[in-house]
């Protein structure tokens, strides 16, 4: 819950606040610089005035810093001068999420108008709340969604203003009629974030369904789809004039847009975790990037290294290499398998395989072949010196895998399911051979007293 004020030419800490009783959740600036908005899990929102600026060394001068329980945020203040004059000053407190509901109430976002005249919360009351800063009171309590409002954004420098919800969707408001103008329909699964251009001719939202959508402001039409990700969209952020966008996933990436196209033009990659928050510069020459991996980092998108490189389109799941030190072999959360070469690091070969997600990846003693399994029961034999798939178990309804063996020298396969069902297959064929135990046996056998963990068999396959 603290809010903290740096020298962005110093780098000093010039003061640190106890701003929310509980999680600081979220923060906005006004265009001017000069005081900000905060949000927390005690229900309110909060307005504060910022230390002013001494003229004549710089161009951004301060920023202030929340801090929320997994990761932090910044948003820096435009200012003219290396000094800072004054401290954090508390101007108003803003209640009123939650009173219908004790058990909700906390305030997730904020947002203030380009003119500082209208804040506006949301809250997982379901609800958005408009202020009016200068009278100190709620204006309009917005109604409409079915699910938390997560985010909320003015539209360039109208008093208009969209919000994002669990439930799906996101609507366009008049901030000061209250009026709801728009409903924007398309995503499949909640929203988390929602961005709006400077210009305020286009709005971005991004969902748990792994995409985002461009959304033109003339008639609140989707105007593209961004897909590749292979994880919910935690977040975006638009270049000044909305031609580009940047987005943020739970796949470990940030993904560079062009909005007119819907083509993504690079593929930011180095988080080893989900990448949780995401700023880029006015001129859209850098973006910073935060993950819970614990980092933070900086992308030049004017550099010739920031570029799509040859990965698999998500999380690699396993990894195997030949004892003879030539190739190696991957699996990835895309369900394909690439075959590099260690002496040049080139990837050559990608071929898919798996329809969900796969598990695991082993490899015989030859290194001739690999095996992997994935959850919904299917196995895939690997030929190691092309890359493609040779042998599939094709995936069948039922119970998931739990655990996979292939022999050492490749000729039998064992695969446990998690209702304890255990079959043999021979490996170069795909044919099955015989079932150990099949659903339901474990307790009229009484061969375990639980749940069976794992399978193994002997180098030869014959045990």
């Amino acid at each position: 819950g603290w809010l903290t004020c740096w020298n962005l030419k110093t780098g000093q800490l010039v003061q640190r606040v106890r701003a929310h009783n509980g999680r600081l959740n979220a923060l906005a600036l006004d265009s001017s610089g000069c005081r900000c908005m905060t949000g927390g899990q005690d229900r309110k929102a909060k307005l504060w005035s910022l230390p002013a600026s001494t003229p004549g060394m710089g161009r951004t001068t301060s920023a202030a810093i929340g801090s929320p329980t997994q990761a932090g945020f910044a948003a820096a203040v435009p200012g003219g001068g290396g000094g800072l004059i004054g401290c954090l000053a508390l101007e108003l407190e803003l209640s009123g999420h939650g009173v219908e509901h004790a058990d909700t109430g906390e305030v997730l976002d904020v947002a203030l108008s380009s003119d500082g005249v209208l804040g506006c919360s949301v809250s997982n009351d379901m609800k958005a709340k408009v202020w009016d800063l200068d009278q100190q009171a709620c204006v309009h309590t917005l109604r409409g969604h079915t699910g938390w409002v997560v985010s909320v954004k003015f539209i360039g420098s109208t008093h208009t203003l969209v919000t994002a919800s669990h439930d799906g969707t996101a609507r366009v408001w008049d901030a000061w009629t209250g009026d709801s103008l728009a409903t924007l329909i398309g995503h499949d699964g909640r929203l988390n974030a929602v961005s709006c251009s400077s210009d305020g001719r286009r709005v971005v939202t991004c969902s748990d369904d792994q995409t985002a959508r461009v959304w033109e402001t003339f008639d609140y039409t989707c105007i593209g789809v961004l897909r590749g990700h292979t994880a919910w969209v935690n977040d975006v952020v638009l270049s000044r004039s909305g031609s580009q966008a940047v987005t943020i996933s739970g796949d470990g990436t940030a993904r560079v847009w062009e909005t007119k196209t819907n083509k993504c033009r690079h593929v930011l990659q180095g988080h080893s975790d989900d990448v949780t928050c995401v700023v880029m510069t006015s001129r859209a020459r850098f973006v910073l990037t935060g993950s819970v991996d614990g980092t933070a980092q900086v992308w030049d998108l004017a550099a010739d290294d920031v570029k799509s490189v040859d990965v698999h389109d998500g999380k690699v799941v396993s990894l195997v290499a030949c004892a003879d030190g030539s190739h190696a072999a991957s699996i990835g959360s895309d369900g394909c398998l690439r075959l590099w070469s260690l002496a040049t690091g080139a990837c050559l070969s990608n071929q898919a395989g798996h329809a969900a997600a796969p598990r695991a990846l082993l490899m015989v003693n030859d290194c001739s072949r690999a095996f992997s399994s994935a959850g919904d029961r299917s196995i895939v034999a690997w030929d190691l010196q092309t890359g493609a798939p040779s042998i599939c178990l094709p995936a069948k309804q039922g119970s998931r895998t739990k655990s996979t063996h292939v022999s050492a020298d490749g000729s039998t396969a064992v695969l446990l399911l998690f209702d304890s069902s255990i079959a043999i297959y021979d490996a170069r064929s795909g044919q099955l051979q015989r079932q150990l135990m099949q659903r339901g046996d474990r307790d009229k056998q009484r061969v375990h007293s639980g749940g069976v963990n794992l399978v193994l068999l002997s180098r030869d396959g014959s045990r």
